[in-house]
């Protein structure tokens, strides 16, 4: 009779013990989910924050005068095609695709990449393929992507590409200044920021028909100069006037620039434009040329468009 009271007890100790546990395994399943919930909305969040930054930066960057001016240059009145440009460019920012498309199809396509495979004797045993497809890679970022690479500048790695101009010096002498040169910013250059201080455009052909030509040209906040090319022309098809943009692929700084940042208070981008762009066959536009590359340090550093970080 006592082990039956016994074994009851037990039995009794057992359920309650059991029945006890029950609700915290309830609690703890709930908790698991409410964890899961709450990391959800965390993420959402972080999501929506981030996609919230990008817009700002795209906003800030739209409206900045020298971007309403290119984008005013080469959409003229249509404020459709230019809304419809724009929403294009942000899509393929958010595609990180696009960056190892472009990245992949530098490392054949690149200036300096076609420079020296042309002045090989063995550029028919490389992959011309490759080349081929990069290159038009690489003229589809100067002639349609201009706005993704504009604002996505501090993504770009550029390399030193002097020019060899044999009428002023032989081949040893322009070695050994290009040598020199990139020893002043090296090889290289990544830019820190997307940031213009200056712009100015000049109008180069301006018909009666409507076919014109502006060139833009901008100065970022570390003293190197891009350059935008718009043509509007006849289309031969429909016979009507439309536009066509070209980045330059190359960008250009001078040495005292590079040595001394503050130089950048006293250079004007208006002055550039003229000693660069008037016809050399004028011995004033020339000695205009020297003067101002004596005053910056000599003749400007020129870089080319090489790789794409994608971080």
């Amino acid at each position: 009779m006592e082990e039956k009271k016994m074994n009851k007890k037990i039995l009794m100790t057992l359920s309650l013990s059991t029945l006890s546990i029950i609700p915290s395994c309830f609690s703890l399943i709930s908790c698991t989910k409410e964890n899961k919930q709450d990391e959800k909305k965390s993420l959402n969040q972080i999501i929506e924050g981030n996609e919230n930054a990008n817009e700002r930066e795209w906003k800030n960057f739209l409206n900045r005068d020298y971007v309403k001016e290119i984008l005013r240059l080469s959409f003229d009145a249509d404020v459709d095609a230019k809304n419809k440009y724009i929403a294009e460019q942000k899509k393929l920012n958010n595609n990180i695709e696009y960056s190892k498309k472009l990245k992949e199809a530098l490392i054949y396509g690149n200036s300096l990449k076609a420079s020296s495979s042309y002045n090989s004797d063995d550029f028919s045993s490389k992959p011309k393929l490759l080349f081929q497809n990069g290159k038009k890679i690489f003229n589809e970022l100067k002639s349609k992507n201009w706005l993704w690479f504009l604002y996505n500048l501090p993504k770009i790695i550029f390399g030193y590409f002097p020019p060899m101009n044999k009428f002023e010096s032989s081949d040893e002498q322009s070695a050994l200044t290009a040598q020199g040169n990139s020893l002043i910013l090296g090889h290289f250059y990544k830019p820190k920021s997307n940031e213009i201080i200056q712009y100015t455009t000049q109008v180069t052909k301006n018909d009666k028909n409507g076919e014109r030509t502006y060139d833009v040209y901008l100065l970022t906040k570390e003293g190197f100069i891009l350059q935008l090319t718009i043509d509007w022309v006849k289309d031969d098809e429909d016979n009507k006037i439309k536009p066509s943009v070209k980045l330059f692929g190359y960008i250009y700084t001078y040495p005292n620039i590079v040595k001394d940042r503050n130089n950048l208070n006293i250079f004007n981008i208006q002055k550039y434009v003229i000693a660069n762009t008037e016809s050399f066959d004028d011995i004033n536009n020339r000695t205009l040329q020297i003067l101002f590359q004596d005053q910056y340090g000599g003749s400007p550093l020129r870089y080319t468009i090489i790789d794409v970080s994608l971080k």
